[in-house]
């Protein structure tokens, strides 16, 4: 995307009969945001990455990642071996950890703030 490499990342929050899905892609290096948008009621609306002070990378910014190793993981979608990664913006007010599984191109969980996702569903 924009000539960046990305990885696409989707959540979807629900409350009652309204549904908001929201698309984030990051880069593959330094994770940094390239493009968010939401779709709720048929319409897409562009957002802009959040900035360094709203926890996100911001633009020419990259959080600081650091590998905290393997560790046994049990989601609705996954349960063995995942590693760990534990990322730290670049004013250091916000923190996430996130977990991969071997074979699974999406992360099994991620924790941020009082925040946990985890896998429910996955096909290759």
């Amino acid at each position: 995307m924009n000539g960046v490499d990305t990885v696409l990342t989707t959540s979807t929050m629900t409350s009652g009969e309204m549904a908001v899905q929201t698309r984030y892609w990051l880069a593959k290096v330094g994770c940094g945001c390239v493009k968010v948008e939401s779709a709720y009621a048929g319409q897409t609306i562009p957002a802009q990455c959040p900035s360094a002070s709203q926890g996100g990378s911001g633009a020419g910014n990259t959080p600081a990642i650091t590998t905290v190793g393997i560790e046994q993981v049990s989601v609705p979608a996954y349960t063995g071996p995942a590693t760990r990664y534990h990322m730290v913006s670049t004013d250091g007010t916000y923190t996430v950890d996130t977990w991969t599984a071997p074979n699974i191109s999406v992360p099994v969980k991620q924790t941020a703030a009082s925040m946990t996702m985890e896998l429910v569903s996955y096909s290759s």
